[in-house]
């Protein structure tokens, strides 16, 4: 509604003046402040309104185009559920993809899900090629977004956009299922290979690029203070489908390497994304949603430090438990857990979020683990570097009073 027409008569038409008006301000019990004079801003309005309320009744002279807008509607809900003209814009013109995509009628949402599974499906996509090529962080600690990234830029630019259309979802789905379907598909022995560091190959896989992709996800959502976790619990679930593939016994696997597998650095990957997100609460205005973490950390809670805390312990728990996972690699993932704590400081906002971090990894999460996980995390515990392990003391002694 956007025409000449259209907007002089609902301008007309939504002439409800008291809705609008500014209600002074009033003392407990009701009282108006003493001496109170209306400002020359709430004198204008009021006039404004007044005038507003007076011509209301020359709308009924004005067209008000609505079947103009009913056959523009339905030209984009034809648009919207066209697959041919869907999977044109997504191999051919992707650029033209937000127009659509921000038209707020109810097909879009369906329209978004489905031009996400084709992105996140297609290895030479415009999507793959947007992460890739955005790798630099601002200041606040999230990633610097360019305009040439016009995906990235529509989904991330306005984080609430991401959180409308739930952009994780479709993401995320299709790297689980990518993964649970890896004995078919070969993808198995590709994640199962040694690792050969981050070369061009790892920027066409689906797990990384979705990891990546829910980084940049989150942490955009941090900064601009939306009020949502961002679902960014899907992280741990790729390390639970990761660890039911993960197999160390093919030819020329080190089990002694950093990371021996693909799927290894992948699973790092993951925890190093969620360690970012708690160390981030330092980049939070005290203002932010994101920073009333006190008395989070049990449940998911929507404060971003503290769900990712939770997700972190869930990932751990998997890792430390698994018949798979070697223990030198699971021993390194949770130097990186340590390494997570040891960033916080124990006072102020740092040092609540510090405790909710060593209570949620000791905690598995929310799982509830038996006597068995807390034992290996103190094996772990006991071969890990002397300084760190002094660093971090008060996570080695809850440790202990937890699993006695």
């Amino acid at each position: 509604r956007q025409l000449l027409w259209q907007k002089t008569h609902d301008w007309l038409a939504n002439a409800n003046w008291l809705s609008r008006l500014q209600i002074r301000e009033l003392k407990p019990g009701g009282v108006l402040w003493e001496n109170e004079q209306p400002s020359s801003e709430s004198i204008g309005k009021r006039g404004y309104e007044t005038f507003r309320r007076r011509i209301r009744w020359t709308r009924h002279f004005v067209p008000d185009s609505h079947k103009t807008q009913e056959l523009a509607e339905s030209i984009v809900r034809v648009l919207l559920r066209s697959d041919e003209l869907r999977r044109f814009l997504v191999t051919m013109r992707p650029d033209a993809l937000p127009d659509l995509l921000s038209i707020k009628l109810q097909p879009r949402f369906e329209f978004s899900d489905k031009v996400l599974r084709d992105l996140i499906a297609d290895k030479g996509s415009r999507l793959y090629q947007e992460i890739e090529e955005n790798r630099n962080i601002a200041d606040n600690g999230c990633y610097a977004i360019p305009d040439d990234n016009v995906l990235l830029k529509f989904f991330f630019g306005n984080a609430e956009e991401a959180n409308t259309l739930g952009v994780w979802k479709p993401v995320g789905d299709a790297t689980i299922n990518a993964i649970r379907m890896a004995h078919q598909s070969g993808y198995d022995e590709y994640l199962n290979e040694p690792n050969d560091g981050l070369d061009v190959e790892t920027w066409r896989d689906i797990t990384f690029v979705s990891i990546r992709f829910f980084d940049i996800m989150v942490k955009a959502a941090m900064v601009q203070s939306v009020p949502y976790h961002m679902w960014l619990f899907y992280m741990p679930r790729f390390v639970t489908e990761l660890e039911k593939i993960y197999d160390t016994s093919t030819n020329n696997v080190d089990t002694e390497d950093e990371f021996p597998t693909r799927s290894a650095r992948l699973m790092y990957e993951v925890f190093n994304a969620m360690g970012d997100w708690i160390q981030n609460l330092r980049y939070l205005d005290k203002a932010s949603p994101h920073a009333a973490i006190k008395g989070k950390g049990v449940h998911p809670s929507s404060v971003i430090p503290a769900d990712a805390a939770l997700a972190l312990g869930d990932a751990m728990m998997t890792v430390a438990l698994s018949n798979r996972i070697g223990d030198s690699f699971a021993r390194y993932l949770h130097e990186c857990v340590l390494r997570d704590i040891d960033s916080l400081s124990r006072t102020g906002l740092e040092g609540e979020m510090r405790t909710i971090l060593i209570r949620a990894v000791l905690a598995g999460g929310n799982r509830s683990p038996g006597r068995r996980y807390g034992e290996r995390l103190k094996t772990f515990v006991a071969k890990t570097d002397y300084v760190l392990r002094n660093n971090v003391n008060d996570y080695v002694e809850t440790l202990n009073a937890t699993y006695p």
